[in-house]
């Protein structure tokens, strides 16, 4: 009786270390697809010749991040992105999604001040939600 209730509390130690290893791989995975959506867009800003290429590069690596960060499936537009923010009460991600939709999509000049100013807003937007995953 004795082996039993010790073999019980050794697979109950191994349970909750497995868990906690599996806690902390993943917290190192959603910080490591942080470091490469900034690092991304800091490559791709310095090898820019224009500001829509500029754009185009932000998109791809906007949609890339948020379909990993909202573990979401198959390829998505900025729109149905920005649903699934609102849809998660992130409403300063989902303007994001729009604006940058709008400028792709408009044909609107896009100037370079306006190229950098959404760099900017993404990253700030990657850290914030960074720091709320670690809150959780």
């Amino acid at each position: 009786m004795d082996i039993i209730i010790i073999i019980l509390i050794i697979v109950l130690a191994m349970l909750v270390v497995f868990a906690f290893t599996l806690k902390l791989n993943r917290k190192l995975a959603e910080r490591k697809i942080q470091k490469q959506a900034a690092n991304a867009v800091l490559k791709d800003r310095k090898n820019v010749k224009t500001s829509r290429e500029g754009i185009l590069a932000l998109n791809k690596i906007t949609k890339d991040f948020f379909r990993e960060y909202l573990k979401l499936k198959g390829e998505l537009t900025l729109k149905e992105i920005s649903e699934v923010l609102r849809s998660k009460n992130d409403e300063e991600s989902a303007a994001f999604c729009d604006k940058l939709d709008y400028l792709i999509y408009s044909g609107k000049e896009i100037n370079k001040a306006e190229s950098v100013q959404l760099i900017g807003e993404f990253i700030e937007i990657t850290k914030r939600l960074g720091k709320q995953r670690r809150r959780h």
